[in-house]
């Protein structure tokens, strides 16, 4: 049964979390660049905003749609492909990523470049973020770096940290990409219950189903 002939409150519901996503998605993105430095990828950062922005201009089209250009509907219909295949990719490259043996390598080698780089700033924003010293133990190359005034134990004994970063980073890791795969899910969805493409009216404008008018 087509999404579009359930019930309104249904698709009301829809169109709501829709609104919802799309208003999470700076949020989204904010945790991505800033706390934990999670490695991923410039373009997926991107998609998190683009899909749901434009997919939030095509909700509030929808709900007034009588009065809107030929030229415009032309460019929701495209938009509406265009952020479906967004939203794909990122259920694709979520899921991937949230594959723990996956996450932990790319976790691994980016600490591990960070720390040959002696790229001081990233690790130790991951480290006060997550109240944590060094990748899999305490004196794992962690920030202060070892040299002739610190030596490998120097983050513990100057924060009276515990843990290693890896695992508690992997779950904050895991927990932006399961927001990240919500966003395309849910974005999916919405594109389904819209009904595309857009349909010329005997009235005036146009609108998302064929419709009869006096």
């Amino acid at each position: 049964m087509p999404l579009q002939s359930y019930n309104p409150t249904i698709r009301r519901a829809i169109d709501v979390a829709a609104i919802i996503v799309s208003s999470s998605a700076p949020f989204t993105v904010s945790e991505l660049t800033h706390g934990f430095e999670l490695p991923i990828p410039v373009a997926l950062k991107a998609a998190v905003i683009i899909s749901p922005s434009l997919q939030f201009f095509v909700l509030l089209s929808s709900w007034s749609f009588s009065k809107t250009s030929e030229r415009l509907s032309q460019f929701l219909s495209f938009s509406v492909f265009v952020t479906g295949a967004i939203d794909i990719a990122l259920i694709s490259a979520g899921t991937t990523w949230m594959n723990q043996d996956v996450l932990l390598c790319i976790l691994s080698s980016t600490w591990k470049e960070w720390f040959h780089q002696k790229s001081s700033g990233q690790i130790r924003e991951i480290q006060d973020a997550l109240k944590c010293c060094g990748l899999v133990s305490v004196k794992d190359m962690a920030w202060p770096f070892p040299d002739r005034t610190h030596d490998a134990n120097a983050c513990a004994s100057a924060y009276g940290r515990e843990r290693a970063c890896l695992n508690v980073w992997s779950q904050e890791a895991s927990r932006v990409l399961g927001g990240i795969v919500g966003i395309g899910a849910i974005g999916f969805i919405f594109k389904v219950r819209l009904p595309v493409p857009f349909h010329s009216s005997d009235c005036n404008g146009w609108t998302f189903q064929k419709r009869k008018c006096d």
